[in-house]
């Protein structure tokens, strides 16, 4: 069904990749990092 579609054009790629890149950044901000210092970021 997703082949049939995409073959025609109805599926928009740019939404989920989008929500992906989102969620991605949201999520990279809440990382502990060690800053090199002996402690953390």
């Amino acid at each position: 069904m997703l082949t049939t579609a995409g073959a025609e054009g109805r599926i928009d790629r740019s939404i989920p990749v989008d929500s992906m890149i989102t969620r991605t950044h949201r999520h990279a901000t809440n990382i502990t990092r060690a800053t090199g210092l002996g402690g953390t970021a």
